[in-house]
């Protein structure tokens, strides 16, 4: 019995079917594996504004033109926010702690975090302002 001769296309497709077949991926990243997301304590938030001699009032104007979604914060929401990060109460303070202890827990890096709030709202903003105005 002869072999009938395969196309180019015909092997593709025998390719392609195996594939599929095994769902062949290439391997994740290590630094992949490790990316988690998480609300940012109120805590890193005043650290941060305070490391960048940003007051409450640009930081409050800067977050009220900032969109969660589709939606616009708002002066309101932006004060809320402002006052709980900038003079949070008692309360509100011991709930940031048991949140930044169960952060550190899972191996969250808070200096690495310093850093990368460099480049989210308000502080990108704010640092995007201080450059174009030199």
């Amino acid at each position: 019995m002869s072999k009938k001769e395969t196309t180019t296309g015909e092997e593709f497709e025998d390719f392609l079917n195996f594939a599929i077949k095994y769902k062949i991926t290439k391997n994740p990243k290590k630094s992949d594996l490790r990316k988690i997301r998480f609300a940012v304590p109120s805590s890193q938030m005043r650290k941060k504004a305070i490391s960048l001699g940003m007051s409450e009032d640009i930081f409050c104007e800067l977050l009220s033109k900032q969109t969660v979604g589709d939606c616009l914060i708002g002066k309101e929401d932006a004060a809320k926010n402002t006052r709980e990060v900038f003079h949070p109460t008692k309360e509100e303070e011991e709930k940031d702690c048991e949140y930044c202890n169960s952060l550190l827990e899972k191996g969250v890096d808070f200096e690495k975090l310093q850093e990368g709030l460099s480049f989210v709202p308000p502080f990108k903003e704010f640092l995007g302002v201080g450059r174009s105005s030199r």
